[in-house]
């Protein structure tokens, strides 16, 4: 929920919705704040000038990770000098949250350059490149997810091809260090109308019989692609 303000009572699901929720606010009202304290049972922040009354505390809840707003002093004194064009609470993981929508498409050419463009002219706030490169990756991992979670899927996802398609046979081969290398796939179906066509579909186009994927075209990762195709139509 994108909200203006904070006030007393307000209750936020755990202490990092509360963080980044505050964040927000600080990045659309120009200021910066200062955590004074942050633990399991409380938190407490306040501006960043010594001078200003701004803060906010709220703790926990004894059955829950739900942090209540127990105190709030919105009105600012601060000097303009504390409100400059870096602000230090747009971390990488609260700019990811501008523009996740931007990675909904595999194809999204989005990057970090546009991030720190769209930062300044919507947000006011400068970014450096560093900065708006991790939010980049943070953003597509959220909405795609991880490049290490999508590779984890892989198993369930070739057992689900093979229960879908009886007669598939699928291999996966890993590095010493338990990561994807190599992936085979050649459907039950393919492999049926191998044996019935031998080299041309219906159509007389060429038969697609089986998939691979390899980290290069090399030697090694031809010889074990075509080793699982020999396993799969034989001679």
């Amino acid at each position: 929920m994108e909200i203006e303000d904070i006030r007393v009572n307000y209750v936020f699901k755990n202490k990092t919705d509360l963080k980044h929720t505050l964040a927000k606010i600080a990045i659309k009202k120009h200021f910066q704040y200062r955590i004074q304290k942050s633990c399991l049972e409380a938190f407490w922040a306040k501006c960043i000038d010594e001078n200003c009354g701004w803060y906010v505390r709220a703790r926990s809840s004894k059955v829950s990770d739900y942090f209540r707003v127990i105190k709030y002093y919105k009105h600012h004194t601060c000097s303009l000098n504390h409100r400059n064009f870096e602000n230090r609470q747009a971390s990488a993981k609260v700019i990811s949250s501008y523009f996740k929508e931007k990675f909904r498409d595999p194809g999204s050419t989005y990057r970090p350059r546009q991030i720190i463009r769209d930062m300044r002219d919507e947000h006011g706030v400068g970014v450096t490149y560093n900065n708006a490169w991790r939010a980049k990756t943070l953003a597509a991992d959220g909405v795609r997810g991880s490049n290490e979670e999508s590779y984890g899927l892989l198993p369930s996802y070739l057992y689900m091809l093979q229960l879908a398609n009886p007669g598939t046979i699928t291999r996966v081969c890993k590095d010493e260090e338990n990561r994807f290398k190599y992936m085979f796939i050649a459907f039950g179906a393919s492999l049926d109308g191998w044996k019935q066509s031998c080299v041309k579909d219906g159509n007389n186009q060429i038969f697609p019989v089986a998939f691979g994927i390899g980290d290069s075209e090399n030697d090694n990762a031809w010889i074990w692609f075509f080793t699982r195709l020999k396993e799969a139509i034989g001679d």
